[in-house]
């Protein structure tokens, strides 16, 4: 063959692998939404993934949820982030990515609950609230005003010592409006939430979650005759959406023989030019 034109051939196979790789990626991955209870192994694309706790990292900035994953004898760990941006003051979620020669595992973290340490009742209803959204409610509108944080909280939390955050909402029933506030305790590394009884409504609120971008509250009716005696507290979980993307070490493959490609035509270039 004409060996002069060998950069271009080995470029085009990089081209065709990388474009192998896309297309099959595209067309064979999968994903799906896990619920991790900590401790407690779950299935997915036969792995065994168990979620076994965080750990503050980068100056307690950021948490690292770790997860150990199995298949056969092998045992892999990793680790997605989740933090507040100081930039936005909004969720950062980034994602763990297992690399294996024939695919990718990808574990991107949707959101944690601290599970029996938050005091929810299990039987009450768990409602979003966005900031400045008015959510209705049997008869009565809930509006999550704005958090109230002190400007030493965020000093406070990466020293690891007790702060409070709070929510401020505004309830309206029956003609009356009622502004109260919801606050997220951490006492001792222990977190703890609030609640608020509102006799004009009949109606006990209790913060259940806080992040940047919304609450969760669990709402229950004050004349509850839930017996609750049999009721299990909530467990600490993380919840992930678990992907499989096959083939994309084609697409690297792909891009290094191109690179290779180029240099080797390079490399001739610069030998027909001194001759």
């Amino acid at each position: 063959g004409n060996l002069k034109n060998l950069g271009g051939y080995i470029s085009h196979i990089g081209i065709a692998l990388f474009i192998l790789g896309i297309v099959g990626s595209g067309a064979y991955s999968d994903e799906v939404n896990v619920d991790l209870v900590k401790n407690k192994p779950s299935q997915a694309f036969g792995y065994q993934m168990t979620f076994t706790g965080y750990t503050p990292i980068e100056n307690n900035t950021k948490y690292a949820f770790n997860v150990t994953m199995k298949k056969g004898d092998n045992v892999f760990n990793v680790a997605p982030v989740m933090y507040i941006s100081e930039y936005n003051n909004s969720l950062i979620r980034e994602p763990a990515i297992l690399n294996l020669f024939s695919k990718d595992v990808y574990l991107a973290p949707l959101g944690y609950d601290e599970g029996k340490n938050t005091g929810t009742e299990p039987h009450a209803e768990v409602m979003k609230f966005q900031k400045g959204v008015t959510t209705e409610y049997q008869g009565s509108k809930i509006t999550f005003d704005k958090f109230n944080m002190s400007p030493e909280t965020m000093q406070l939390m990466q020293e690891e010592k007790d702060f409070q955050i709070g929510a401020v909402l505004t309830l309206e029933a029956n003609g009356k409006k009622e502004v109260f506030e919801l606050l997220r305790k951490s006492v001792s590394g222990e977190a703890v939430f609030t609640e608020y009884i509102s006799e004009n409504s009949g109606l006990k609120l209790q913060l259940a979650s806080l992040t940047a971008e919304l609450i969760e509250v669990s709402i229950s009716p004050l004349n509850d005759t839930h017996d609750h005696s049999m009721d299990k507290p909530k467990e600490e979980m993380l919840s992930v959406t678990a992907a499989i993307k096959p083939y994309i070490s084609l697409v690297w493959i792909g891009v290094i023989v191109m690179v290779l490609g180029f240099f080797v035509a390079v490399a001739r270039r610069l030998k027909e030019s001194l001759l």
